[in-house]
């Protein structure tokens, strides 16, 4: 048996009584309000550290603002280059050969006959505006007495071709009229004609338009539209 003897006077005799549960609940706070007080910070430094990162983005952003117009415009060259190689090879692959067709209309003329003006046009078009189309010198089998009579202009390509410089998005109008206009000694070499064209493959209509007796030159004037095919018969094939 033993036994416990407390020497102290009796104001030091009382003894310590430790509390665990208000120690374990003031150690729970301190944790919770070092762990609010840990995190707060840490948001802080992140703060911190984002705002520098931020700034420092913003740097390099104005620094790459030049290179980056440079490449917007090389990206807008590109696409303007890119258009122009396709209208190009819109015009390439949708050429149109007329020699064939000039030929045959050489052919079909009669001998007293000569052509005065040849116009390769839109439909909506009008021969004698502005925008005109081909116009070249007809060779008879009979000689023009009007030496200064035949004209020649521009044909439909040339000036479509300039117009796809002008603007080189868009491929310009497909030809689909052809007038005639000529001199005859005869109106009946006039119906030869507009049968021989009837019957050529280069058109799938012939209309006379025009026929009027030129007293002065004893000759008669006429006027014939020929209406191409909507196809190929005078387009060349693509290399």
């Amino acid at each position: 048996m033993r036994y416990k003897v407390n020497l102290l006077p009796p104001a030091l005799q009382r003894e310590s009584v430790i509390d665990t549960r208000r120690l374990v609940r003031l150690a729970a706070v301190t944790l919770v309000v070092a762990a609010v007080v840990g995190g707060y910070g840490y948001f802080l430094l992140q703060l911190v550290l984002m705002k520098g990162e931020l700034a420092e983005t913003r740097q390099r952003l104005a620094a790459l603002e030049p290179t980056v117009a440079r490449v917007n415009k090389m990206r807008e060259e590109r696409r303007t280059a890119e258009e122009t190689a396709h209208a190009l090879t819109q015009l390439l692959n949708g050429r149109l050969a007329w020699s064939g067709m000039l030929a045959d209309i050489n052919y079909a003329l009669p001998r007293d006959m000569w052509l005065d003006k040849l116009e390769i046009l839109k439909e909506q078009q009008t021969p004698a505006g502005e925008k005109k189309g081909g116009s070249a010198q007809g060779t008879g089998g009979g000689q023009s007495p009007v030496g200064a009579g035949a004209q020649s202009s521009t044909t439909t390509g040339g000036a479509a071709g300039a117009q796809a410089g002008a603007a080189p998005a868009a491929a310009p109008p497909r030809p689909d009229r052809v007038v005639v206009e000529g001199y005859s000694r005869s109106v009946a070499s006039v119906g030869v004609l507009v049968h021989n064209l009837h019957e050529s493959p280069h058109f799938k209509a012939v209309t006379l338009q025009e026929v009027a007796e030129d007293a002065e030159r004893g000759v008669w004037r006429f006027k014939i539209l020929c209406v191409l095919p909507g196809g190929d018969s005078v387009v060349a094939a693509p290399k």
